[in-house]
């Protein structure tokens, strides 16, 4: 698989894990999500792959994650970091909680599932 069409499949994964028919299913959460799945989030927050698959469901969200200038670096034949910017929209359809994202996805039985996730928060930047 070439560099180009792998990060395009990275960030097909990493898009869908933004709607909201794969945040409120946790079969599909936990098919997406390695077993050894830990994550960082925006708040500084720590979450494991049990807290995700049973909260994130239960979470009411009414905002659109708005993500570009997705960056894909190789580390292994079976890993890959993906970094990206990302935004929430309000339900007004304004921008807000800018932070700068980044996923390590590792090919696990032949899929690829994410490993780990950090949100940072960012200063406001254009959105495409």
């Amino acid at each position: 698989m070439t560099e180009a069409a792998l990060l395009n499949l990275l960030q097909d994964l990493e898009v869908s894990l933004h709607q909201a028919s794969v945040r409120n299913n946790p079969g599909e959460l936990d098919r997406l999500l390695h077993k050894e799945f830990h994550e960082i989030g925006r708040s500084g927050a720590f979450y494991t792959k049990a807290d995700t698959v049973e909260t994130l469901p239960l979470k009411e969200s009414h905002s659109e994650i708005l993500a570009q200038n997705f960056k894909l670096t190789v580390i292994s034949k079976d890993a890959c970091l993906l970094i990206y910017e990302a935004a929430q929209s309000t339900r007004s359809g304004e921008p807000t909680q800018y932070a700068r994202r980044s996923s390590i996805w590792k090919i696990e039985d032949g899929e690829w599932k994410m490993l780990f996730h950090q949100g940072t928060p960012a200063h406001p930047f254009d959105l495409a």
